[in-house]
């Protein structure tokens, strides 16, 4: 039987890696700025970038991700060379370990649901979407460790043996250190902690403890002097200070119950950096709630965000609510068990509550529930809700298995009943494969041939904090959309003022939508721009111009938009739709093949124009 199982899970595994193997999904934005990083550490591993001049410019910006992430992309180049070759494959492997890890998470619920759970995960398109041959973002990777530390955690409470907590103490570092906002799962494990009558000082810092001085140190050694901003959204001490806030409330537990003097040394250590942060982390604690409801208030500092403005957020499709387009496209893409979770949550809160194996169903409410609602107010989280969907599934069709009598034929039927929607939404992700397009990728070559390079795009004193680095001060930036920052930065390799961490993102709106040569200028100067790509962005006018508080360049007439009067006076529309006719400081340096026929004339999709004296 223990053979059947490996092998049937040995062939799910085996499914799931083929499927992510047949989409290939390159060159997104986020993508490529990771293989800037990667690159980086191929050439001083295990170090990277953690503050960029070349975005953001003149001021440059931190970067806000950890670097596991990045090093684990470098690491096949370090052996076979090729890094953008080699870190395609990188996603595949995550993917693969996240598939196990799902697996083991629904053994350790009950010992027939493993096998189930990597199945349904390994053909979930919301795991899928993100995890693809060639999807270099870290999103695949917080599913791998988010699903090993859940696993390792639910197998404690099945086996009560203590290595399972040190795993889950050590996959919860790297979920912390490759992704900044992992730090959720600590209170969804303190909080069970704090409530089980066996937790202990010792068990606490194993799940808590060991993760909390392991993120230090390495937050220690990748920063290296540099200041980055202490919040939530970005790489910094936030996370360690916060991991230790949570260890120390269930430390706080442990010492109500036993009042010896090594637990309260221990927590009072625990809990001295959370006082010594207490002015800035306590605002930045509901700050953190808004965001994932996107509704955080822009607040920016030294080289980077405290919080990012709700307005950036909004123009993000993966921000955006799991139901604001559709209400059916999330059961093709996460299976209609997901609608029916709050169910099996309920089950798992009312057996926490009767004390039926506490720790065990009061970390699957816990989590179950914060799953379900960051789900629900950001889509980019399906990728988490793929597990919560299969232990969902299962719980379901066990329960109504157990009231109808007939649980070894029901349980099966009803879990591949809820699986079957799945494959519409496959079918759709199957095609959905990226990578940028030609002419996408023709604009940034041109941006690299066309301009000077001042300054070499990976100069190693980028690495070393506090150092001056003299060619900055006579390097001038491109002008581009903030969509396209990232890629700038990587193909074409010259600094940007706007990007896809939100950095620029007001001047740069700003400057497509002024409607004066001069207010444009205004802000090229303040950027020391040199170069301007221009872009279409007819489709989405009202939808940038009402973040300016202006929705009226397009209107709706005769069944189509139709551009008004005010479009045709922004800078934008000059740039791209007329060659820069009329306007004193653009010379227009070159056009793309690529357009369409618009206003009685061929209008290219991409522009590049420098920015001169007076023509």
């Amino acid at each position: 039987m223990k053979k059947t199982r490996v092998l049937l899970l040995l062939t799910f595994l085996a499914i799931g890696v083929a499927i992510r193997f047949s989409i290939t999904y390159k060159d997104s934005p986020d993508c490529v700025y990771h293989l800037r990083r990667a690159q980086f550490v191929l050439q001083h591993f295990p170090k990277t970038i953690i503050f960029d001049p070349l975005m953001n410019f003149p001021d440059g910006g931190v970067c806000i991700w950890p670097p596991l992430f990045d090093v684990s992309l470098a690491i096949p180049a370090l052996v076979i060379g090729q890094l953008q070759t080699s870190a395609l494959y990188v996603p595949l492997i995550y993917g693969a370990i996240a598939i196990l890890g799902a697996g083991l998470a629904g053994m350790a619920v009950r010992p027939r649901w493993g096998i189930l759970a990597a199945l349904f995960v390994a053909i979930c398109p919301g795991h899928l979407q993100y995890s693809q041959f060639g999807h270099t973002d870290q999103h695949v990777a917080e599913s791998c460790w988010g699903f090993l530390l859940l696993a390792s955690f639910l197998l404690y409470s099945r086996r009560k043996s203590m290595k399972f907590l040190i795993a889950t103490g050590f996959f919860l570092a790297c979920a912390v250190l490759n992704w900044q906002g992992a730090i959720f799962w600590a209170p969804l494990l303190a909080v069970p902690m704090f409530f089980d009558p066996k937790s202990t000082a010792v068990k606490a810092f194993c799940v808590l403890g060991i993760p909390t001085i392991l993120v230090s140190f390495a937050t220690l050694y990748w920063l290296s002097g540099f200041e980055v901003p202490f919040s939530y959204i970005s790489f910094g001490w936030f996370q360690p200070v916060f991991l230790s806030a949570c260890f120390a409330f269930v430390l706080l537990r442990c010492l109500i119950r036993s009042r010896s003097i090594p637990v309260t040394l221990l927590f009072l250590a625990s809990i001295l950096p959370l006082l010594f942060f207490a002015k800035q982390f306590i605002p930045l604690l509901f700050s953190g709630v808004e965001h994932l409801f996107s509704q955080s208030k822009g607040v920016d500092t030294l080289h980077g965000y405290l919080s990012y403005p709700k307005e950036w957020l909004s123009q993000i499709i993966e921000y955006r609510p799991l139901f604001a387009d559709s209400w059916t496209w999330p059961l093709g893409f996460l299976s209609p068990a997901f609608y029916l979770s709050p169910w099996p949550i309920f089950v798992w809160g009312r057996r926490a509550w009767q004390k039926q194996n506490m720790l065990r169903n009061l970390t699957l409410f816990s989590w179950g529930l914060f799953i379900f609602v960051f789900t629900c107010m950001q889509r980019r989280n399906v990728y988490y809700a793929s597990l919560l969907g299969a232990i969902s599934a299962l719980e379901i069709a066990a329960v109504i298995g157990v009231w109808l009598h007939q649980r070894k034929k029901i349980v099966p039927a009803i879990y591949a009943l809820l699986m079957f929607p799945m494959f519409f939404g496959y079918n759709t992700e199957v095609r959905s494969g990226y990578a940028a397009s030609p002419d996408r990728l023709e604009a940034m070559e041109q941006i690299k041939k066309i301009t000077p390079q001042e300054i070499n795009a990976y100069d190693p004193r980028f690495l070393q904090a506090g150092e001056t680095i003299p060619e900055l001060q006579n390097v001038h930036s491109i002008m581009a959309f903030w969509s396209q920052g990232h890629l700038v930065t990587y193909f074409a390799e010259r600094p940007v003022v706007a990007n896809n961490f939100g950095y620029g993102f007001f001047d740069c709106l700003h400057f497509y939508f002024a409607e004066s040569e001069s207010d444009a200028m205004e802000i090229l100067k303040k950027h020391r721009v040199k170069y301007v790509l221009s872009m279409d962005l007819l489709p989405v006018m009202n939808q940038y111009g009402a973040v300016l508080g202006h929705s009226d360049y397009l209107t709706w007439q005769d069944q189509k938009w139709s551009a008004t009067a005010r479009y045709f006076r922004t800078i934008q529309s000059r740039l791209c739709d007329f060659g820069g006719d009329g306007l004193k400081h653009f010379r227009l340096l070159w056009s793309s093949k690529e357009g369409m026929q618009r206003f009685g004339r061929f209008v290219p999709r991409w522009r590049i124009y420098e920015i001169v004296e007076k023509q």
